[in-house]
């Protein structure tokens, strides 16, 4: 089964993180890139010179994916207490058939803190 997550999560006036997920099976391949404000032929190149690498996962860490439904996910939150400040984040997730699209302001779904978690393996893994 494949599966891909494309996540983007940033801060108004700060950098933000672009990450793609590909999992097939067992073969986990992810990029990360750290996007710059500015010019957007830079943060093009930069992302582009990242290159999927593999990692090495545990099949507990695969199988956990499933517990954080998804699917089951609004399609947008968001919270303004001092206007469009603060954190800000774009997921997309496709598994087999099904796709699913949201974004954020400063608030998730209640499992948002696990699945940061859970992609927080993949981080420390291509950091290295």
């Amino acid at each position: 089964m494949t599966r891909q997550i494309n996540l983007s999560i940033g801060s108004v006036w700060r950098n933000y993180y672009t990450l793609e997920v590909f999992i097939d099976g067992s073969n986990v391949f992810c990029k990360i890139a750290r996007i710059f404000y500015g010019n957007k032929d830079e943060q093009l190149k930069n992302f582009a010179e990242k290159k999927l690498t593999p990692v090495k996962v545990s099949e507990e860490w695969l199988a956990e994916l499933d517990t954080f439904d998804i699917f089951s996910w609004r399609k947008e939150y968001a919270d303004f207490p001092d206007g469009p400040d603060g954190i800000w984040w774009r997921l997309t997730f496709t598994d087999g058939d099904k796709t699913y699209r949201g974004h954020g302001w400063n608030i998730a779904h209640e499992n948002w803190t696990r699945f940061m978690d859970w992609l927080g393996v993949i981080f420390v893994e291509v950091s290295k």
